[in-house]
């Protein structure tokens, strides 16, 4: 696509208190079918900035009653997506470094050659779009890609030996619901569940590594883990205990949360392949989920240890998990 046809129809604000330049480019803005707003001062800017939508400023950094560079820097905290071009007679390397320091895209000299302000605009607007295209893409990736698979995509680092706070979530009674209620009812009321889950796995810092059936498997791996996954699984467990939908009300959901060594890294092969954490530390979180009742979270002593006394927990019982010689101290988080 080329300049003016990316330009047809977008909104410009030339901020210069200079009438020869405003009028020069006016024209050559309505020629080229640009809709053009004009600001003398820096507090014009930024009311027209907050009322009106603009695709792109034009910044002279030599504006009067402020100084320029700290002007655009402004702009730029405000609107950190909205295209900056400095228009300036000023042309030293230093002046120039500085402005693309304050966070302008592009420059052009004063006067403007109409070809290269146009085409200079139009690539500053077209890169701007593809990041914000690109910013929704990778939103639209975390909703079906674990954050870590994004990132080993991004960055490969092959298989790691990491310390993390896996959180395994599932529904008690979930068989007997598929036998009562019919399928879409049971898919709803477990969709329901899952998107619950999961935007508060990711507000305290987690990723789901994947779902199963009635299932997620949820790590934590910070510092602070077995803190946040903690405070995900209560915020779980009270949002359950509100939640209503057509199967079940409140949300039947337990929860079993372990701490310890896994190794992440690809499993599959070129064609499918899925980044997700294996372990013993991945298993015994499973198996505590299994003990946990309805709106209960049972947590290992690894995870009591990491958390200290940030959180209560009911005196410990001693369970026998499947795949372990001897039995563990499992603890009930208590959840106000």
């Amino acid at each position: 696509m080329n300049a003016e046809t990316l330009l047809s129809g977008k909104r410009v604000l030339l901020i210069d208190n200079n009438y020869l330049t405003q009028k020069a480019m006016g024209m050559i803005f309505k020629r080229k079918k640009i809709l053009a707003f004009f600001s003398p001062t820096a507090k014009d800017a930024l009311e027209k900035l907050e009322t009106q939508v603009i695709d792109a400023v034009l910044l002279d950094i030599q504006l009067q009653g402020v100084i320029g560079i700290d002007f655009c820097k402004t702009i730029r905290s405000l609107y950190p997506n909205l295209p900056i071009i400095i228009i300036t007679a000023l042309t030293s390397a230093d002046i120039l470094v500085n402005t693309f320091s304050a966070g302008a895209d592009d420059f052009v000299n004063k006067p403007p050659n109409t070809k290269i302000l146009l085409q200079r605009l139009a690539n500053s607007i077209a890169r701007r779009e593809a990041e914000r295209h690109n910013a929704h893409l990778m939103r639209q990736l975390e909703s079906y890609i674990p954050t870590s698979a994004i990132n080993e995509i991004a960055r490969p680092s092959g298989i790691q030996t990491i310390n993390a706070a896996l959180l395994f979530s599932d529904m008690r009674g979930f068989t007997i619901a598929t036998f009562d209620h019919a399928v879409e009812k049971v898919f709803t009321g477990i969709n329901e569940a899952m998107t619950m889950q999961s935007l508060i796995i990711r507000e305290f810092g987690g990723y789901v590594d994947g779902f199963a059936g009635d299932g997620m498997l949820a790590v934590f791996d910070t510092p602070d883990g077995c803190k946040q996954a903690c405070k995900a699984a209560t915020k779980i467990i009270q949002m359950a205990r509100q939640t209503k939908v057509d199967i079940w009300s409140p949300l039947p959901i337990g929860i079993g949360i372990n701490y310890g060594e896994v190794l992440r890294g690809d499993l599959g092969s070129e064609s499918r392949r899925a980044h997700t954490v294996i372990g013993s530390t991945v298993n015994v979180s499973a198996r505590l989920c299994g003990v946990a009742k309805a709106m209960e979270a049972v947590c290992s002593e690894f995870v009591l240890e990491q958390v200290g006394s940030d959180f209560s927990f009911k005196q410990p019982t001693s369970v026998q998990l499947k795949g372990l010689p001897t039995p563990i101290k499992a603890y009930t988080l208590l959840v106000e």
